[in-house]
């Protein structure tokens, strides 16, 4: 491949191609991880394929830098074809990732993406100038297209959220606002309101105190998305489906922000969970407005499988301080009061912040706010063995986080104060799930059903419209937020939410409905993880919490006597029986919507 050395104009010919040629790779491969987005993972968003191609363009551009140096210091050397393999490389590498969703573990991908870079280079030494000019004349068609596709899909929301909001019906006179703050991985025991001895959230310890605090709320889920999907649903992971990440949220059931909107309410999410609570997720539907990864350039970009790695990999070799693309609270604070700040009318709003999720990142002066210790950097998925000190670490890091978190919850309400808008706005604070901290060896989540991951914060407050200082023992589902929603706001709904509605515990009224379930889906993630050889579900009772897992793995916990979960009480005598009861209150909850009883207490096929 050596070549006789090249003149200035040729040299200058040659670093243009190069540039053509890492764009049009990087717009073949935003295509190609777009269209694996709206078919292999079942994401439900096309504007992933423009800000994949967009992304992925700038990303190869970058990359030809490098080429082209070589070429400047080298003048003949075969830059151009070394930029053709790496970048036909990169993008085969990609697919096969994409569409056949090989183990990292496995050489074969990488062996494969060589063997076709090879032949591409082959390939491309032999027809040289039909190759770039094919690359040359469909470059601008490509981008010319991707640009009127995605002004299309910009224009095509900015539309419905305006047709939307003139297709209003007026809302019900007195209608209150509601705003719903999840705090994404927020267990309730680091809180101070749930008897967490650090100092680490004031501000929310003052909601609970003005309001309604539920001691026992459990997740649906041990992760973002199913549990999500439930909280604006009503119903559970194995009934709206939502719990792989090969699935999205589909529109079998009615959402609860639908159910405000046909009441006259302005609907709004504001998420920092880019992956899960997204458009991509379907879990926009009902949201007039809804903003995610479109936010900002970098958190656009991290949004890319690439993207994702990269910035992963960055954080975990150092070379960055934080996580680009990660939007703060403070950001989704003040995204979220612009919209409120742009109409009048009644309105429900869903917040998501992300702080508190791995890696944990709070700015000064809340990093140092407790003591930090040694620290390893941690990614949900790499889960290295943790010393002590740099378990610590990670644990003040967290709590630090959900300081910085609870301060801008406290700003939230002095804003809304502010406006007027707290004496008639519905405030719930939950969390998705918790997070674990080696309880059972296990960090992060998504690998149990264990209390520390499903036992999370749920406060409301309302002020002159709920009791205060009210605290609720008896264990609930962050499932019946929207029956409970609707219970609270009007009498009268065209949309029926699985109940029961959590309103009658506050007006002294008993429980009523199943014990809360939890699910986790079978995932391809460590063997250390439960989930790992089966899927996972659980039952949570004010006596005991209950897990079964693949095969004949059970096991039950005494909720009273032992909250870490320590002393597996399934193969005692009592614990055995306990067992069976919870079996069969699981197959009676879990029963097909629309299913008969048949007096017994037992599923029946309608």
């Amino acid at each position: 491949m050596q070549q006789p050395a090249a003149s200035a104009t040729q040299t200058a010919d040659s670093a243009t191609d190069i540039l053509v040629c890492a764009i049009w790779f990087g717009l073949m491969a935003g295509i190609l991880e777009g269209v694996a987005d709206l078919t292999v993972r079942h994401m439900q968003a096309l504007d992933l394929v423009w800000i994949t191609s967009a992304a992925y363009a700038v990303l190869f551009a970058v990359l030809a830098v490098e080429f082209i140096l070589i070429l400047k210091l080298r003048p003949g050397s075969p830059a151009l074809a070394g930029a053709v393999f790496f970048f036909s490389f990169c993008i085969t590498l990609l697919t096969l990732r994409l569409f056949l969703v090989p183990s990292i573990r496995q050489a074969l991908p990488w062996l494969v993406s060589l063997a076709i870079a090879w032949v591409v280079v082959w390939a491309f030494s032999r027809y040289r100038t039909a190759f770039l000019r094919v690359q040359r004349r469909s470059l601008l068609s490509i981008a010319c297209g991707l640009f009127v596709f995605a002004a299309a899909v910009l224009a095509g929301d900015s539309y419905r959220e305006s047709r939307g909001l003139a297709a209003l019906r007026a809302a019900a006179p007195g209608a209150p606002n509601v705003l719903v703050i999840i705090v994404d991985t927020l267990r309730a025991d680091h809180l101070s309101a749930y008897g967490y001895p650090r100092p680490t959230s004031p501000n929310i310890a003052q909601l609970a105190a003005r309001g309604v605090l539920f001691e026992n709320a459990i997740a649906p889920s041990a992760w973002t998305l199913p549990s999500h999907a439930s909280m604006v649903t009503g119903r559970y992971p194995h009934d709206h489906g939502a719990d792989t990440f090969s699935k999205s949220m589909d529109g079998r059931y009615a959402t609860v922000a639908e159910a405000f909107q046909a009441r006259g309410y302005r609907t709004g999410a504001f998420s920092a969970n880019l992956a899960w609570f997204s458009r991509s997720s379907g879990l926009d539907r009902g949201f007039l407005h809804f903003e995610d990864y479109r936010q900002s350039a970098s958190s656009a970009a991290s949004r890319t499988y690439l993207g994702e790695r990269l910035v992963a990999a960055c954080y975990v070799l150092s070379l960055c301080g934080g996580l680009p693309g990660r939007l703060t609270a403070e950001e989704i604070n003040a995204h979220a009061l612009r919209w409120l700040d742009s109409d009048k009318r009644p309105f429900l709003v869903f917040l998501n912040y992300m702080d508190t999720h791995e890696p944990y990142l709070p700015p000064s002066p809340y990093r140092e706010a407790f003591t930090l210790g040694s620290r390893k950097r941690i990614l949900q998925g790499f889960q290295p063995e943790l010393a002590p000190e740099q378990l610590q670490g990670e644990i003040g890091a967290y709590d630090g986080a959900i300081a910085a978190v609870d301060a801008r919850v406290g700003q939230l309400l002095r804003e809304l104060a502010t406006r007027g808008l707290d004496r008639n706005t519905l405030v719930i604070l939950t969390s998705d799930h918790g997070e674990g901290f080696d309880e059972h060896g296990l960090l992060g989540h998504l690998n149990s059903l264990y209390r520390e991951l499903l036992h999370v914060p749920l406060i409301f407050s309302w002020p002159g419209r709920l009791p205060e200082g009210v605290r609720i023992a008896a264990p609930v589902s962050t499932a019946s937020l929207p029956a409970t929603l609707a219970s609270m706001v009007a009498e009268h709904w065209d949309t029926q939410f699985p109940g029961p509605s959590l309103a009658s515990l506050w007006e002294g009224g008993a429980r009523s409905g199943p014990d809360p379930l939890s699910e986790l889906a079978q995932m391809d993630g460590s063997p250390k993880d439960i989930n790992f050889r089966g899927s996972l579900d659980s039952v949570f009772t004010s006596e005991w919490h209950y897990i079964r897992g693949p095969g004949a793995r059970r096991e039950l916990y005494s909720v009273l006597q032992d909250s870490r979960e320590d002393h597996n009480l399934a193969d005692t005598a009592q614990g055995q029986e306990v067992c069976r009861r919870l079996d069969h209150e699981m197959l009676i909850a879990r029963r097909p919507a629309g299913a008969a009883n048949d007096g017994s207490g037992s599923p029946t096929s309608p």
